[in-house]
């Protein structure tokens, strides 16, 4: 489904892959939404949330992230 598509989410608190953050994030890649992802954790952590939210997103959605 693509409720979100052509939708921007800002996802804050998003490196922690077992954290609300991330499943936050998941659950709008699923929906088709753009992500901005931001943090404050390590740079490691939150590229690899970006990596798995990237493997979820709809056509035409990206993900940027930024510490």
């Amino acid at each position: 489904m693509a409720r979100l598509k052509g939708k921007v989410a800002v996802v804050t608190g998003a490196s922690n892959v077992k954290g609300i953050g991330c499943a936050i994030a998941r659950s709008f890649a699923c929906e088709g939404a753009s992500l901005l992802l931001v943090a404050e954790g390590p740079a490691a952590a939150l590229d690899a949330v970006a990596t798995q939210c990237g493997t979820l997103l709809q056509r035409g959605a990206r993900v940027e992230h930024m510490v």
